[in-house]
């Protein structure tokens, strides 16, 4: 059965975030509504969910949709990744602007935003804003097993002037169609997917299981420009990163058996399907 709870946030209008350079995206409408959790999306057949975040289908406002609820993230746990890129270039404690994946998908649907406002274009799944759970909302969570993990963020890398306590959610239209790349949504999904970098989004975790009826769902490991770590990077870097999403799209049509003749890379180019992914 649905289980529904009270919220009590405040009134106080809350900031777009991240508070750095570049998109930004805006605090859902209806941060004050109850909640109605129906189920959980992300859980594979093996039962194991994404290590970013977990997804459940809830009703807000008599209105169905998919919530995406973010771990808590400390950028020490990557440090090997940023460090020598960003040493002395940009202040510790913004650094988790860059890093966190709930911070990427705020600049990814801000910037998404900001190219189709006024126009009916739709580039990925919509999304309605971010929304802070309540400690109400925690308790269910852990009464339905969800680990969010551990709170502590090294000293040196917690930003001024924001609760990083707070459990942070993004509000997405909710999108019944199944995931995975198919002979009928595939050229959907590849143009969007160019669209969405000519606006300076690169995705990085391109796969079938990203896509719902041809649109990206998932946006926590992408890098959205402006971004530091797109800046530090030699030329050539910068253009294989921004060329990386094709590649990946590539290879997730040839993992999910896609019956197509579209030809996305030359043959010559064509990688071996990933099989890790970190």
């Amino acid at each position: 059965m649905p289980r529904q709870m009270a919220q009590s946030r405040g009134s106080t209008r809350l900031p777009d975030l991240p508070p750095c350079p570049g998109p930004k995206l805006a605090a859902f409408q209806h941060q004050n509504a109850q909640i109605k959790w129906i189920e959980r999306l992300d859980m594979d057949q093996d039962g194991e969910s994404t290590a970013q975040a977990c997804v459940y289908k809830v009703e807000i406002k008599s209105k169905i949709y998919a919530l995406k609820i973010f771990k808590f993230f400390d950028p020490a746990t990557i440090r090997f990744y940023w460090e020598p890129q960003l040493r002395n270039s940009v202040p510790l404690n913004e650094i988790i602007y860059y890093t966190d994946p709930f911070f990427a998908e705020c600049r990814a649907y801000g910037r998404i935003e900001e190219a189709t406002k006024g126009t009916r274009e739709k580039l990925a799944v919509p999304c309605h804003g971010y929304l802070f759970l309540t400690k109400r909302d925690e308790m269910q969570l852990q009464r339905d097993g969800v680990d969010l993990g551990s709170r502590t963020l090294s000293k040196e890398l917690r930003p001024t002037n924001l609760d990083t306590n707070l459990v942070r959610t993004i509000v997405k239209e909710f999108e019944p169609r199944p995931s995975g790349l198919t002979s009928k949504n595939v050229r959907l999904a590849l143009r969007k997917l160019k669209r969405l970098n000519e606006i300076q989004i690169y995705n990085g975790d391109v796969r079938g299981e990203n896509f719902r009826g041809g649109y990206l769902v998932d946006f926590g490991t992408s890098q959205t420009e402006p971004h530091c770590l797109i800046d530090t990077l030699g030329a050539d870097d910068a253009i294989a990163k921004k060329e990386e999403d094709i590649v990946m799209f590539d290879e997730a049509m040839i993992e999910d058996e896609v019956k197509t003749r579209l030809q996305v890379l030359p043959k010559c180019r064509r990688q071996p399907p990933r099989k890790v992914k970190i």
